[in-house]
Protein backbone atom coordinates (compact mmCIF):
# COMPACT_ATOMS: atom_id res chain seq x y z
CA UNK A 1 0.00 0.00 0.00
CA UNK A 2 1.46 3.28 -0.52
CA UNK A 3 1.47 6.17 1.91
CA UNK A 4 0.30 9.89 0.68
CA UNK A 5 3.00 12.67 1.34
CA UNK A 6 0.51 14.95 1.96
CA UNK A 7 0.65 15.90 5.90
CA UNK A 8 -2.94 16.06 7.84
CA UNK A 9 -2.54 18.06 11.10
CA UNK A 10 -3.50 16.16 14.39
CA UNK A 11 -6.26 17.38 15.73
CA UNK A 12 -5.88 19.35 19.01
CA UNK A 13 -9.69 19.88 20.40
CA UNK A 14 -12.80 17.49 20.18
CA UNK A 15 -13.98 19.83 17.85
CA UNK A 16 -11.31 19.56 15.41
CA UNK A 17 -11.61 16.00 15.75
CA UNK A 18 -15.28 16.11 15.47
CA UNK A 19 -14.29 17.91 11.99
CA UNK A 20 -11.68 15.26 10.94
CA UNK A 21 -14.14 12.85 11.45
CA UNK A 22 -16.69 14.59 9.05
CA UNK A 23 -13.91 15.11 6.41
CA UNK A 24 -13.21 11.08 6.71
CA UNK A 25 -16.64 10.19 5.79
CA UNK A 26 -17.07 12.47 2.87
CA UNK A 27 -13.79 11.44 1.05
CA UNK A 28 -13.92 9.31 -1.08
CA UNK A 29 -13.23 5.30 -0.78
CA UNK A 30 -10.42 5.41 -3.34
CA UNK A 31 -8.84 8.33 -2.33
CA UNK A 32 -4.95 8.24 -1.58
CA UNK A 33 -5.22 10.61 1.85
CA UNK A 34 -7.70 8.12 3.18
CA UNK A 35 -5.15 5.66 5.24
CA UNK A 36 -3.73 9.32 5.76
CA UNK A 37 -6.84 10.53 7.39
CA UNK A 38 -7.55 7.38 9.56
CA UNK A 39 -3.91 7.99 11.02
CA UNK A 40 -4.44 11.29 11.57
CA UNK A 41 -7.92 10.60 14.12
CA UNK A 42 -6.80 7.73 15.73
CA UNK A 43 -3.44 9.36 17.05
CA UNK A 44 -5.35 12.73 17.96
CA UNK A 45 -7.62 10.27 19.95
CA UNK A 46 -5.49 8.78 21.57
CA UNK A 47 -3.51 11.80 22.50
CA UNK A 48 -7.26 13.06 23.89
CA UNK A 49 -7.84 10.51 26.44
CA UNK A 50 -7.50 10.46 29.95
CA UNK A 51 -4.32 9.01 30.74
CA UNK A 52 -6.24 7.57 34.23
CA UNK A 53 -9.14 5.79 31.22
CA UNK A 54 -9.85 2.18 31.79
CA UNK A 55 -9.72 2.13 27.98
CA UNK A 56 -7.29 -0.87 27.67
CA UNK A 57 -8.86 -2.76 30.18
CA UNK A 58 -10.59 -6.60 29.47
CA UNK A 59 -13.99 -6.91 31.75
CA UNK A 60 -12.84 -10.36 33.58
CA UNK A 61 -9.00 -10.17 33.23
CA UNK A 62 -8.72 -10.86 37.39
CA UNK A 63 -10.65 -13.92 37.05
CA UNK A 64 -8.31 -16.06 35.04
Amino acid sequence: MTQSNSRIPTSKTAQEQDRAVQRYRRTSPNSKDLYTQWQAIRAAALQQRSPDSQYDVIPGEDSY
